[in-house]
């Protein structure tokens, strides 16, 4: 797998990371870190943490973008 442009998590390392309290809400930032197969570079899958009570939800790649992404 390869991390793609665009990925918007914190990252520390060279790894991107999302962190939750004990209450499952999310510490800092929201974003999505998009994925990209070694074997099939145009199958892009995605997760995105998109509100602050700290839901996950995953993606896949679309023709056309949607915010300037093509992962939703």
């Amino acid at each position: 797998m390869t991390i793609q442009n665009g990925t918007t998590f914190a990252s520390q390392g060279g790894r991107y990371y999302v962190e939750f309290n004990e209450r499952g809400r999310i510490n800092g930032q929201l974003g999505r870190v998009t994925v990209t197969s070694n074997n099939d570079p145009t199958l892009q899958r995605c997760t995105i943490a998109s509100t602050l009570l700290g839901t996950l939800r995953q993606g896949k790649n679309h023709t056309q973008a949607r915010d300037g992404h093509t992962c939703y």
